[in-house]
C-alpha cells in the first residue's frame, strides 16, 4: 500500500483538484493523509468533507507549524509500505502511482520520475529515461537526476516507509526552504538502487498568487548559503568515497552561484552590500576549488565565470555580475520577441 501525504495550508482554491486527481488513480491500494496545518480558510472543511466520502482518507488538524512538521506527522501516522508526498496545490495524472509502483523490485529501490511545471499559459516537462543505477553506478544516478532537475524535490519519488522510520529520517522543521532536498539526500544513504521512470505524471503548478503554497518562496542570501552547506554535508556522506564529497562541493558552489545570479538578474534574493563583501570572496574560493563546477556548468558559462572571478575582489565581482545580469536580460528580451 502507498501512503499519500499532503500538507495543507490555505489551499482551498486548489485542494479539490488535487484530491480528485488522487481518487481517480488507476492504482487503488493507497491511503490518503491530509494534514491541515492550521489553515485560516476553509481547507480543513474541504478535507473533512472528502474524508466522509472515502474511507481511504484520514484528516489530521494541527496548529500551524510549517510544512516539515506537517509532513513529519504524516510519516508518523502512515501505514503503507511506501510513501508518496504531494503538495496541496499540485495534481497527478491518473496513472502516476501505477507507473511508479510498478518499477519497484525491492525495498531498497528508489523510484524517481519526471514531472511537469504548469504555469498560466505554458507547461514545461522534465523528462527522465528508463534507467537503473546500482551501487557501482550509484553516483552516476545521482548526477543524472540532479542534472535533469529531478533530485531536490520529494513529490516525484517513492520512499520506503520502514527505511525512513528505522533510520529516523525526518524533514527539518527549522528550515523554511530546501527541507525536501535535505530529506532526499539523507534518504539516499540507505538506498541500494536508483530507478528512474519516464513517467511525467506529476504537475507542479505555479499560480500567479502562490501565497497558499507551503514550499514556493524566496529567502535571504545568508539562509540560502546555510542551506547549501547542509546540502553539501549530507551529500558528501551518502557514501564514504571521496568522489561524493567532490561532486557535492560542485553542487554547493553551483547553488550559491545561481543564488547570486538570481539576485543580480531578477532581484529574487535579498542581499545587502555587507553581505556581498562577505560572500562574494567565498564564492570565488569555491569556483577555483571546483574548477568552475566543470561537471555541472556548460563550458561557455565557465568561460564567463572565469572573467567574473578573474580577481578576488568583491567590487570587481559585483561589477562583473551586474554586467552579466544586463546581458542575460537583453538576451531574454530578444528571445521573447
Amino acid at each position: 500500500m502507498i501512503s499519500i501525504i499532503i500538507p495543507v495550508y490555505n489551499a482551498a482554491s486548489y485542494l479539490d483538484k488535487c484530491i480528485e486527481s488522487i481518487l481517480h488513480q488507476k492504482y487503488k491500494d493507497f491511503e490518503l493523509l491530509l494534514i491541515n496545518d492550521g489553515s485560516t480558510d476553509n481547507s480543513g472543511d474541504i478535507c473533512d468533507a472528502f474524508a466522509l466520502k472515502d474511507n481511504r482518507i484520514s484528516v489530521f488538524h494541527q496548529q500551524n507549524q510549517g510544512v516539515s512538521a506537517a509532513r513529519n506527522l504524516g510519516i508518523e501516522q502512515a501505514k503503507g509500505e511506501w510513501l508518496q508526498f504531494i503538495d496541496s496545490d499540485d495534481w497527478i495524472e491518473n496513472d502516476f502511482l501505477l507507473n511508479n509502483v510498478s518499477r519497484i523490485s525491492q525495498k531498497k529501490d528508489f523510484v524517481v520520475s519526471g514531472y511537469k511545471i504548469d504555469e498560466c499559459i505554458k507547461q514545461y516537462e522534465f523528462h527522465l529515461e528508463e534507467c537503473s543505477f546500482e551501487e557501482d553506478k550509484f553516483l552516476g544516478g545521482i548526477k543524472y537526476i540532479y542534472k535533469r532537475d529531478c533530485l531536490g524535490m520529494n513529490w516525484n519519488k517513492l520512499f520506503h516507509r520502514e527505511t525512513i522510520i528505522s533510520n529516523n529520517i525526518r524533514f527539518n522543521p527549522n528550515l523554511n526552504y530546501g527541507e525536501d532536498e535535505l530529506f532526499v539526500l539523507e534518504y539516499l544513504k540507505y538506498v541500494n538502487k536508483i530507478v528512474t521512470s519516464s513517467c511525467c505524471g506529476y504537475h507542479y503548478v505555479q499560480y500567479n498568487n502562490t501565497t497558499s503554497s507551503l514550499s514556493k518562496r524566496t529567502i535571504q542570501i545568508k539562509e540560502r548559503i546555510n542551506i547549501a552547506n547542509l546540502f553539501y554535508k549530507a551529500g558528501a556522506t551518502i557514501r564514504e568515497e571521496d568522489k561524493y564529497a567532490l561532486f557535492f562541493k560542485q553542487v554547493y558552489a553551483r547553488y550559491i552561484y545561481f543564488t547570486f545570479l538570481q539576485h543580480y538578474s531578477f532581484n529574487k534574493t535579498e542581499m545587502s552590500v555587507e553581505e556581498k563583501k562577505q560572500y562574494l570572496p567565498l564564492l570565488y574560493e569555491l569556483m577555483y576549488a571546483t574548477n568552475f563546477c566543470h561537471d555541472l556548468i556548460p563550458f561557455r558559462r565557465q568561460m564567463v565565470l572565469k572573467i567574473i572571478f578573474f580577481i578576488k575582489n568583491a567590487k570587481w565581482i559585483d561589477f562583473m555580475f551586474t554586467l552579466d545580469a544586463q546581458r542575460i536580460k537583453i538576451q531574454k528580451r530578444i528571445f521573447h520577441k
